[in-house]
């Protein structure tokens, strides 16, 4: 425990409380549990203080724990179907989504969904890509296309260059929104209906940033707001919760059964670092 953040041990001895006391189960029923991963490592980073990685071998842990557990791995495009449209949620419904575009995602990570036959959602940032950025660390084109074929990993929006939303203009959002929509649209041939707000936490976004979304063809958006997604939920402020090196099978096992849910309160001193 050396390596862990001191507010990441407080979470994780808060967590323990919520989850022992309450003898939680898996509450998925009723709802829809997403995950957001980043990048799938070949293995440790340790003093990875962002919570961006998560080693392979750890992944493909998580990954069986969903299979023997029973869980029903859905797409974000279903999730989002059930949750606007009254149509009944599986039991244990899960989504798994990564953010950023991260090479690692095609070499370790969709093998894996492969194996167990489970969808994802990888949300790109538009000028991350290898294409355009030549940073090797990023998907490329080819190799997003190549994940296209097996129909199990599909794509959405991250932004253009990963920045703050609510900072930004009328022509700052139009880039952000609207220019990287149709870049990724004209790049995979195909629509782009979800996106995945940079950052995640309560302050970024805000009505302005929802309505530009909505005006651009979205019909729904992530955050990395922690909490299970209920059918009367509104479809742009959808909450997942992040995954990282820091969660061994316990600890992946106190997100699914609802222990870190009340880490959502915590969100409401954030929005004030942020103008809206």
């Amino acid at each position: 425990m050396s390596d862990v953040p001191f507010r990441k041990k407080l979470r994780i001895y808060l967590g323990d409380i919520v989850h022992n006391r309450k003898k939680l189960g898996p509450r998925s029923n009723g709802g829809i549990r997403a995950l957001v991963y980043h990048s799938i490592t070949d293995g440790l980073i340790k003093r990875e203080w962002e919570e961006n990685t998560t080693p392979k071998d750890l992944f493909a842990r998580h990954m069986k724990y969903l299979a023997d557990n029973k869980y029903n791995v859905i797409s974000c495009k279903e999730a989002v179907e059930h949750l606007t449209k009254n149509r009944a949620i599986p039991p244990r419904a899960v989504v798994i989504t990564f953010d950023d575009g991260y090479r690692d995602n095609y070499i370790n990570a969709a093998p894996l969904l492969e194996k167990y036959n489970f969808h994802a959602t990888i949300f790109l940032t538009t000028d991350f890509l290898r294409d355009y950025s030549g940073d090797k660390q990023y998907l490329s084109l080819s190799e997003i296309k190549d994940m296209q074929k097996c129909r199990l990993v599909d794509f959405g929006c991250h932004g253009l260059t990963h920045k703050a939303l609510t900072m930004l203009g009328e022509k700052g959002l139009h880039k952000e929104i609207k220019v990287a929509k149709q870049k990724l649209e004209d790049a995979l041939g195909k629509k782009m209906f979800l996106f995945a707000y940079p950052f995640g936490h309560s302050g970024s976004y805000n009505k302005k940033v929802i309505n530009s979304l909505k005006e651009a063809g979205f019909v729904g958006a992530y955050t990395s707001i922690f909490g299970l997604n209920h059918p009367k939920i509104n479809p742009f402020l959808l909450r997942r919760n992040r995954v990282s090196w820091l969660d061994e099978l316990r600890e992946f096992e106190k997100h699914l059964t609802g222990a870190y849910d009340w880490c959502a309160l915590c969100e409401f001193f954030r929005r004030k670092r942020y103008r809206h």
